[in-house]
């Protein structure tokens, strides 16, 4: 009866041992795991990087916001035509209301003076730790195609709209951005439509060797804004990527595609 009491001990804390080392691995596990996915996840930002196409740092989970376009308008003057106050005789017209469009998803990016006509494919961010902060870094395609942050604005959406290439690798789709000036178009295709916009700002900001204050109000301008814009970023000058080239446009309107269902 002894014995047998002290075999049944035995195997209880022989299975309670396995137990706990089944336990104590499963938690070894999950914990590499964990380290795993955040080696995957936050990249130990170097200031020199021989890569190009980056866009400006974005603090995580902090949006200050786009800054504000000045837009000329024309000012009141003895020209200005006069505006026309409905009387007690006049009718007030009547309009059809119409639909509005939804926003639609960038396909494809069409620039006339610089010959560019490229795809617009869905890009992804990247975590950077920089001392101890973590930033946001949208990485460019490696091709011929323009990248899209999913997080910015859809075409026709009021919001940012960030397109972002590379200018000296993988197909150089941004290669002549530089040649834009204030005034130019930019075509975006999306949803069977077409967005038109115009160039309002164009500016060549330092980012590689510029200190990390200087890079944060540089990406200021790839934030959320209060107003509907398209913006595209790439690096410059031609034979490296110590600076960023940032074109803000606005939109002036938008047209069916030619064969294009109505939506």
């Amino acid at each position: 009866m002894k014995l047998r009491f002290r075999l049944d001990g035995w195997r209880f804390g022989g299975t309670l041992l396995l137990l706990i080392g089944v336990i104590g691995l499963g938690v070894s596990l999950y914990r590499w795991a964990e380290l795993r996915r955040a080696d995957q996840e936050i990249v130990v930002y170097e200031e020199r990087s021989p890569e190009s196409g980056f866009v400006p740092l974005t603090l995580m989970n902090v949006q200050e916001g786009a800054p504000t376009l000045a837009i000329a308008t024309p000012e009141v003057g003895e020209s200005t035509p006069a505006m026309t106050v409905p009387g007690a005789n006049q009718s007030a017209p009547t309009f059809e209301p119409t639909p509005t469009p939804l926003p639609a998803i960038p396909k494809r990016l069409i620039i006339a003076k610089i010959d560019l006509d490229a795809p617009i494919t869905p890009v992804k961010a990247r975590k950077v730790k920089v001392g101890e902060a973590i930033f946001g870094q949208w990485l460019a395609p490696d091709e011929f195609a323009v990248g899209w942050p999913t997080e910015t604005a859809m075409l026709g959406q009021v919001g940012n709209t960030v397109l972002i290439g590379h200018h000296n690798v993988h197909g150089k789709v941004f290669e002549r951005l530089h040649e834009l000036e204030a005034g130019d178009l930019i075509v975006v295709e999306g949803g069977s439509r077409r967005f038109s916009y115009q160039v309002v700002n164009v500016m060549i900001l330092p980012e590689r060797d510029a200190d990390l204050q200087t890079r944060l109000e540089n990406a200021r301008w790839i934030q959320p804004s209060q107003d509907e814009r398209l913006t595209l970023v790439t690096c410059w000058p031609a034979n490296s990527n110590t600076h960023r080239l940032i074109i803000v446009a606005r939109p002036i309107g938008q047209s069916p595609m030619p064969d294009a269902e109505p939506q």
